[in-house]
């Protein structure tokens, strides 16, 4: 399992060494709640854009090296894409099914050779996870990855954090 934002930033190594830039975003299937591939940004006096399906990906660490090819993306088309990038999701409300609000998504955690998002990270502001801790939302078939809010069943919610300032004094 990784975080998105463990991956955001990672350089990108092709098959011969060569550094091809860096992670800047990822591109999710919001029906399947899956991470289909990430956007990278190339290096260079003129940068440019590459889309590297998860597929292609063959190992994860400090950079990420990847396999195969890398498809060339202007930013028009980037742009037409919204609600379609990672970072068209962070920041948004989560929801319970009856309504509940949850907190704003932080991160997501996915399986990195298949893609499928496994959970939410989702922060109520740095007091609250101060205080009580951030919420870790298990996605399931019914978690739904909407334009304007993430709508997930309300008994898929636990707490992440177990450690917060609450239970240290309690």
């Amino acid at each position: 399992m990784k975080r998105f934002l463990d991956v955001k930033g990672c350089s990108v190594v092709d098959y011969n060494g060569r550094v091809r830039g860096t992670v800047e975003d990822s591109v999710i299937d919001p029906r399947n709640n899956r991470i289909c591939s990430f956007i990278v940004s190339g290096r260079g006096v003129i940068p440019s854009l590459f889309v590297v399906p998860l597929g292609e990906i063959e190992h994860y660490s400090d950079c990420i090296i990847s396999k195969g090819r890398f498809y060339r993306i202007n930013k028009l088309a980037l742009k037409k894409s919204r609600g379609l990038a990672a970072h068209d999701y962070i920041g948004k409300e989560v929801i319970t099914n009856k309504g509940e609000l949850i907190g704003n998504l932080a991160d997501i955690i996915f399986d990195e050779k298949v893609g499928n998002i496994k959970a939410l990270i989702c922060t109520r502001g740095f007091f609250e996870d101060f205080l009580h801790g951030r919420k870790l939302i298990i996605v399931d078939g019914k978690t739904v990855l909407g334009n304007e809010k993430i709508i997930i069943e309300e008994g898929n919610l636990d707490i992440i954090n177990d450690i917060s300032f609450k239970k240290l004094m309690g």
